[in-house]
């Protein structure tokens, strides 16, 4: 029985929420969105 292939992307999406929501208030908001959208951008290419 093969893993299903929406594991990656459910590993992804946690990662990337855990990281949003856990982040200092004190860093700026749009720098760190923007470093996280474009490393989940990177993955999810690398995944396909």
């Amino acid at each position: 029985m093969s893993s299903p292939r929406w594991i990656p992307y459910v590993l992804v999406v946690a990662m990337s929420l855990s990281v949003s929501l856990f982040q200092p208030v004190d860093v700026p908001q749009q720098s760190q969105h923007g470093s996280v959208a474009s490393s989940d951008m990177v993955s999810l290419g690398l995944i396909r």
